[in-house]
Formats: C-alpha cells, structure tokens, sequence
C-alpha cells in the first residue's frame, strides 16, 4: 500500500535506472512493471496467485490495486 518494492518503474522515479531505460515487466514483457501490475494484473503473476489459491483451497477474484483489495478485505 505504500508502494515501496522496488518495481522498475519506482527505481526510475528514484533515478536508479535512466529515463530511456525499458522498463517492460520481465514476467510477461507486456507492460510498465509497477506494483499494481507485478501483483495484481500481470498474467504471469495471475497464475501464480491462482495456482496458490487452488492449493489453499480458495476461491477468490484478485482485484487490481493493493488499495482496493485490502480496503474490501476490511
């Protein structure tokens, strides 16, 4: 929720990678990699979360902010 992993897009803000550097997510090489893609809508990532939620035995739809899923949770 307070977005500090350090996705590639954040290590940009912060001028750890440069401007034209490319920062595809390297999961799925689709989009910008940023915390809302890494954990919640990325297809790699995805399958991941329903592959662990099968194994718990849960049945879930996995919002698209960290803000909205911990704010239904609640």
């Amino acid at each position: 929720m307070l977005d500090r992993i350090q996705t590639q897009e954040n290590l940009r803000k912060r001028s750890v990678i440069q401007l034209g550097t490319s920062c595809l997510c390297l999961l799925c090489l689709d989009h910008e990699e940023s915390l809302s893609h890494l954990l919640f809508s990325c297809r790699f990532a995805w399958c991941v979360w329903m592959e662990v939620y099968k194994w718990l035995g849960v049945r879930s739809v996995l919002e698209e902010e960290a803000r909205t899923h911990y704010t239904t949770c609640a």
